[in-house]
């Protein structure tokens, strides 16, 4: 009996674990993919307003410029003021992706209404768990408590 009651605090633990790191993964919600889309648009324009290319050796002695390029900063502006196009499609490309690939809701009202789930579910594991620790108590084989138990599911229970 009392490995029963282990394993089934050891179980809920995991269950209530994987919930917690959800609502955590999701404390703050995704902009809309359009809008993470124009930010994206407005950096790769911001980047390439930014580079300066020194042509004075070419117009005046002929001679090879040298691109002003010493971070990676440097680097991005000069990627954005020769293809601003291509980055911008690039940014795009790979938003898209990682937006299809995020599992759960990305619309903020679809994912405030899934956190409620999570936090009811979690609400109602935590119950269980304590439940099981009282009956374990019952049978003369007491389970430890977690420290972050959340002291309203040890009331309801």
């Amino acid at each position: 009996m009392a490995a029963d009651h282990q394993k089934k605090v050891a179980k809920l633990r995991d269950q209530i674990a994987e919930l917690k790191q959800r609502l955590s993964d999701n404390a703050t919600p995704p902009r809309p993919l359009g809008e993470a889309i124009r930010l994206a648009e407005e950096y790769v324009d911001s980047r390439a307003e930014d580079f300066r290319l020194d042509t004075t050796d070419l117009m005046y002695s002929g001679g090879l410029f040298r691109l002003p390029i010493h971070d990676a900063r440097d680097l991005l502006e000069f990627m954005a003021w020769m293809d601003p196009e291509a980055m911008k499609k690039r940014f795009r490309d790979t938003l898209e992706a990682q937006y299809a690939e995020r599992e759960g809701p990305v619309d903020t009202v679809d994912l405030r209404k899934q956190v409620e789930e999570w936090k009811r579910a979690l609400f109602n594991l935590e119950v269980e768990e304590e439940r099981t620790v009282l009956a374990s108590e019952e049978a003369g084989s007491p389970v430890r408590r977690r420290n972050d138990a959340d002291p309203e599911a040890v009331i309801a229970a």
